[in-house]
């Protein structure tokens, strides 16, 4: 059906749902895959594509730059 809305399957292995509510764990992980795609970005354009970040901690990407 081409107006049929995707469905979503949330897995984790937290069990408290009141702790971690499925519509909040749901919007962090959109929040995630936004900085995963703008650390990317940085990668590879503001260093040049032939340089990329070694540092695993945002203290050594700090001093990296």
């Amino acid at each position: 059906m081409p107006d049929a809305e995707p469905i979503y399957l949330l897995m984790t292995t937290l069990l408290d749902s009141t702790a971690a509510p499925a519509q909040e764990l749901a919007a962090l992980y959109q929040s995630r895959w936004t900085i995963e795609t703008i650390f990317a970005e940085m990668k590879t354009t503001l260093k040049g594509a032939d340089v990329i970040l070694r540092s695993k901690t945002p203290e050594l990407v700090r001093q990296e730059f």
